[in-house]
């Protein structure tokens, strides 16, 4: 035999060696492949359950989603007698609900402006009075809420300050929890009575200071 003739059994030891490694390759491959095919159904049915999700909040919660009307921007930049080039009221520019309650915090700074100021400028739009009271009949929560554009379940709200029951304390609008918890937050319609959540006896205001008696 030739020094250069590879012996019969070595050659064929050699042969099964590369069939294995191709039977390896391929079964590698086939399970690579099934990997990602698995993987791109996982997402796609997360991308088709948080789609089923949104399309579901859209029509729960249009204000989230969908711009006011341009009549809702136009009676509010009325209301506040903002100039046509302000952000909110150019024409034929999607607004969100959102920027309504930045836009009423401009006009009406928190914790410098008083309710009877806010009622001048929005005595238009609907509203109602909520408020709520501890076991002993002491106020513990005043505000007044706000319905300032068509999007029913959308609303603005005004906490008042338990200290004098008239300056704004804070202005925030409806919107949805990402985290769970509560969930989203809504307006009541035009129809809620004035006052939520009756006193069990005569209400006072809360003071900081004790009685001398």
């Amino acid at each position: 035999m030739s020094p250069h003739e590879e012996h019969p059994s070595a050659a064929k030891q050699h042969t099964k060696r590369k069939v294995s490694l191709l039977f390896i390759l391929l079964f590698g491959c086939v399970g690579y492949s099934s990997i990602l095919y698995m993987m791109a159904n996982i997402v796609q049915d997360w991308r088709q359950d948080r789609q089923a999700a949104a399309a579901t909040r859209a029509v729960d919660y249009p204000w989230l989603y969908y711009p006011i009307s341009e009549e809702s921007k136009q009676a509010l930049c009325a209301a506040l007698s903002l100039p046509p080039e302000h952000a909110v009221c150019r024409a034929n520019r999607e607004v969100m609900f959102g920027e309504t309650s930045k836009t009423l915090r401009e006009v009406f700074p928190e914790k410098k402006t008083t309710f009877s100021q806010v009622e001048e400028r929005l005595s238009s739009f609907p509203r109602i009075k909520e408020v709520t009271y501890d076991l002993d009949g002491n106020m513990n929560s005043f505000r007044y809420v706000f319905r300032l554009t068509e999007h029913e379940g959308a609303c603005t709200v005004l906490q008042i300050s338990l200290e004098d029951l008239e300056t704004v304390e804070r202005i925030y609008g409806s919107h949805y929890d990402s985290l769970g918890g509560a969930g989203p937050t809504e307006c009541w319609g035009q129809s809620a009575q004035e006052e939520i959540h009756p006193p069990p006896v005569t209400p006072t205001p809360p003071s900081n200071q004790q009685s001398d008696n």
